[in-house]
């Protein structure tokens, strides 16, 4: 009986990353095919997803994500807005640059909140949930420098970890954006402040660099201080 509801629970789960990838729907056929699983009791997950408002049947008779899963992202991502989004957006308003605290998720890093200047300018605004592309960027430099010393770990990460900071100068990048990215460690998960502009020609010294760093850092510590 335990094997059984852990493989419901699993083919719930699945169903859900599914249609997360599909936002234009998919067939019970199609989900059925996907998961390797049966009709029958895949129509009975379908229905429980359905009466819990995760799920919903679109045009066409095509499954997609339900209005269920707002609400859930929305109880996660409140606790994040509210302690964490003045903090950024004082760093954003003292800088022109766009704040962001970008989360890990296990190999992959995402955007949990965004926070762009309030003076009229252009400004980089990259959607919550964004997942950032593969690459030593700085933000990616930042969370593995929280990690312990290891022999042969890539140069740039033991500089992170031995300044408190990594930024485009440091990480020379040819095009935009340019910026900076401070770890912290946010109720267990691996974290950074980044912050980040498309304007400019970018971090032309180590200080323009460990200025605007300064400011990342004290976001990232009244981050810090606002979870405990």
């Amino acid at each position: 009986m335990a094997q059984d509801g852990s493989t419901t629970v699993d083919r719930g789960i699945r169903v859900l990353f599914e249609l997360a990838e599909n936002p234009e729907g998919l067939s019970v056929s199609e989900l059925a095919r996907r998961l390797d699983t049966q009709r029958p009791p895949l129509y009975r997950q379908l229905r429980s997803l359905e009466s819990a408002r995760l799920i919903r049947r679109g045009e066409g008779k095509l499954y997609q994500l339900g209005i269920g899963i707002l609400e859930l992202a929305k109880a996660f991502n409140d606790p994040f807005n509210e302690r964490a989004r003045p903090a950024l957006q004082a760093a954003a308003d003292a800088t022109d640059y766009s704040a962001m605290l970008v989360v890990s998720d296990g190999d992959a890093l995402v955007v949990a909140i965004h926070a762009t200047p309030t003076r009229p300018a252009v400004h980089l605004m990259t959607p919550v949930g964004y997942r950032m592309p593969e690459g030593m960027l700085p933000p990616r430099v930042a969370t593995l420098s929280l990690r312990p010393y290891e022999p042969g770990e890539d140069p740039l990460v033991t500089r992170a970890r031995e300044q408190g900071y990594v930024g485009t100068f440091t990480v020379p990048t040819e095009r935009p954006p340019y910026g900076v990215a401070v770890a912290l460690v946010l109720n267990g998960i691996p974290a950074c402040v980044s912050m980040v502009s498309v304007a400019g020609e970018g971090l032309r010294t180590a200080a323009e660099e460990a200025e605007l760093a300064s400011f990342a850092r004290t976001a990232a510590e009244s981050i810090l201080a606002s979870h405990r």
